[in-house]
């Protein structure tokens, strides 16, 4: 008989050992709404097909993942969603303070647990467990982490007609315009 143990990690924001869960680290609505769906891809002969932005973490409990994360979630769409989409007719996007807060909290959790996804592997780490114990201490407030600096900006097709059906590698051979910068986000330590 084998012996099999499987190994629960802590929840990388609080720590704990129960109910862990899947985090989507790209939220599954940011595929549907542009429309992005499975890819095929093929190795040793055989092909098949995945989300093409599902990237899962299993290191995220219920709790955290069904709480705070989801509320955050839920919040950044109406304001993230209409800049991805990239409406003429909501062009130039312009952020208020509390909406530059609460996207800049979530770009900063999200590309932490992007990286930690690319490099977990690695000795040393990259994320200090702080970042991620940070974000969970301060769960009631759209703040990033002290010291956290997060810039967005936009460009756009000259054809705006084609633009949500080009694909990625066709995007990046085709002509872009900056679009104006109206706010800036920055988040200083207090």
């Amino acid at each position: 008989m084998s012996r099999h143990t499987r190994v629960i990690r802590p929840c990388l924001f609080c720590g704990s050992t129960s109910s862990p869960s899947r985090e989507h680290v790209i939220p599954k609505w940011v595929g549907r709404d542009l429309g992005i769906g499975a890819v095929s891809e093929e190795r040793h002969g055989r092909t098949r097909r995945l989300d093409a932005l599902s990237i899962v973490l299993p290191q995220v409990c219920v709790i955290c993942n069904t709480g705070w994360m989801n509320n955050l979630e839920r919040r950044v769409r109406p304001v993230l969603a209409p800049m991805l989409l990239c409406a003429a007719s909501s062009l130039p996007v312009i952020l208020n303070p509390g909406q530059q807060a609460m996207l800049a909290t979530w770009a900063v959790k999200t590309s932490l647990l992007l990286t930690y996804r690319a490099f977990r592997q690695q000795s040393g780490g990259w994320i200090p467990d702080d970042n991620l114990k940070w974000h969970y201490h301060h769960r009631h407030s759209d703040m990033p982490p002290p010291g956290a600096r997060v810039w967005l900006g936009g460009i756009r097709p000259r054809d705006p007609a084609t633009s949500r059906s080009l694909s990625a590698s066709a995007q990046a051979g085709a002509s872009w315009t900056a679009l104006p910068t109206r706010w800036r986000t920055s988040v200083h330590s207090p």
